[in-house]
């Protein structure tokens, strides 16, 4: 059976042999479905005024405006990483304010979520383009 990890030597004198890319990328998945509640919903000077006044306040409509990853090594657990999503969420809203009258506001809330996923151990070899050279061993 051909052994299949990393040698000293690279590719080999073929070209035929396998190598591990460290791509930066976590292996793991995350399947939980949470319910962010009581959320802060950030409005205008305007939007706040309104909602003082409502009789009733409905969510119309969501939407993700941009969403931050980051990705953290866990310390002395090899192979895990911290993963975190910062949502920044637009949330527009229905105001009713008596008598048949709606208003429609915006607000902007954010949302965080963190994991830790394992991402793998194992022998990595990394390779970065030059200008110079198509491929260097580092």
């Amino acid at each position: 059976m051909q052994d299949n990890r990393n040698t000293s030597n690279g590719f080999g004198q073929d070209c035929r042999g396998t190598v591990c890319i460290d791509t930066k990328r976590v292996m793991d998945c995350c399947r939980d479905r949470d319910c962010f509640e009581d959320t802060r919903v950030y409005l205008t000077t305007y939007g706040e005024e309104i909602l003082a006044s409502a009789t009733n306040v409905k969510t119309k409509c969501v939407k993700t405006l941009w969403a931050y990853v980051g990705i953290d090594e866990v310390p002395f657990n090899e192979g895990f990483y911290q993963i975190t999503v910062k949502y920044y969420v637009l949330v527009e809203l229905e105001v009713c304010l008596g008598m048949g009258r709606s208003q429609t506001l915006c607000g902007l809330t954010t949302l965080e979520k963190t994991v830790i996923l394992y991402g793998g151990v194992g022998d990595v070899t990394t390779y970065i383009s030059s200008p110079t050279n198509t491929y260097t061993a580092i």
